[in-house]
């Protein structure tokens, strides 16, 4: 809503009619902000209702084998039980029954769902960045390079560079950021609040690309929704999410989780196009492997594109290429 007021105010005269106006200045930034605002707030919300049982989310029954008539109705989760089973309230008679995870579907496609939450972050991101470049470019018309808001501007648009978690990006934020540390101290003390602040951003962005320059493999798999991580910090985190996975479906002590299980669960936190390819039940190790393996791929595909993302082939062939003009020649 705020959004769509200050898009009027924008666009309606005398507020910021001027193209080069102080107001219409602020007003770009006040934009990029909630941007940002939404985006985090679009985040928390993922967060909250990472399970796909979440209270309140639509499922339908089915495969039971003892209770046949309940398969194929729809009700809403209530909780989860004690005994690892899914409390549901039947839209039908308003009954709360309580049924095993296997006979408890989502009845919307969260993974579909989810995949249009990304495009979302992703087009906040875009816009935040434009009204970060359109604020910057005002600034440097109406104040010129030396001053307080020119130095904002820098640093408000280095941050939104940084929040993409892309390689390319991040270098552009560290120069961005850089540019509005070298203004600050032009034309502000050195204890200056605003100079700290933007000192504290440029430290956090250049640790943020040493990790892309120095560290294998360091990539977002989800830029605009996922940090950037390494493969260990990744096979970390699934080792992790596998825990709570077992412990709520794994009734009979059985170390494997069913792989249509693994494959809706993977989806829903992100993986949009994974698939299993076999239907044998998946333990711990194999949970890792295949979830960490589609990471990487979406790694590739999200910073180099799907056409440049660097197979282990292509990979391989260039260090063989490296090794061969590094080698000396030999005349006989």
């Amino acid at each position: 809503e705020p959004k769509q007021e200050l898009t009027g105010a924008t666009f309606a005269p005398p507020e910021c009619s001027y193209i080069g106006s102080a107001k219409l200045a602020e007003c770009h930034s006040r934009m990029s902000e909630l941007c940002k605002e939404q985006a985090m707030s679009i985040k928390r919300n993922i967060q909250e209702s990472s399970s796909i049982y979440a209270p309140g989310s639509t499922v339908m029954i089915h495969s039971l084998q003892n209770q046949p008539e309940y398969n194929q109705l729809q009700g809403v989760v209530i909780q989860i039980a004690a005994d690892k089973r899914v409390c549901v309230r039947m839209n039908e008679d308003m009954q709360e029954l309580r049924f095993k995870p296997e006979n408890v579907r989502p009845l919307v496609a969260l993974d579909e769902q989810r995949r249009l939450i990304y495009i979302t972050l992703q087009d906040l991101a875009d816009e935040g960045m434009a009204c970060g470049k359109e604020n910057l470019r005002i600034q440097l018309k109406l104040t010129g390079v030396k001053h307080v808001n020119t130095a904002t501007a820098y640093f408000n648009l280095g941050s939104d560079y940084m929040a993409t978690y892309r390689p390319a990006e991040t270098r552009e934020a560290v120069a961005m950021i850089t540019k509005a540390e070298r203004i600050m101290r032009r034309v502000a003390g050195d204890d200056d609040p605003r100079l700290l602040r933007i000192l504290m951003g440029l430290s956090t962005a250049q640790r943020a690309l040493a990790r892309f320059e120095k560290e294998d493999g360091v990539l977002s798999a989800a830029p605009c929704w996922w940090p950037a991580t390494s493969r260990q910090q990744d096979e970390a985190f699934m080792s992790k999410m596998f825990v709570p996975l077992h412990r709520a479906i794994a009734l009979d002590g059985s170390p494997y989780l069913s792989a249509d299980f693994v494959e809706q669960v993977l989806r829903m936190h992100g993986l949009f196009y994974f698939m299993s390819v076999s239907s044998d039940p998946v333990d711990l190790e194999t949970f890792v492997e295949i979830s960490c393996n589609e990471l990487q791929r979406m790694k590739e595909e999200a910073n180099y594109g799907a056409e440049l993302a660097p197979t282990r082939a292509s990979v391989a062939e260039k260090e063989k290429a490296a090794v061969a003009e590094e080698a000396p020649i030999i005349v006989e």
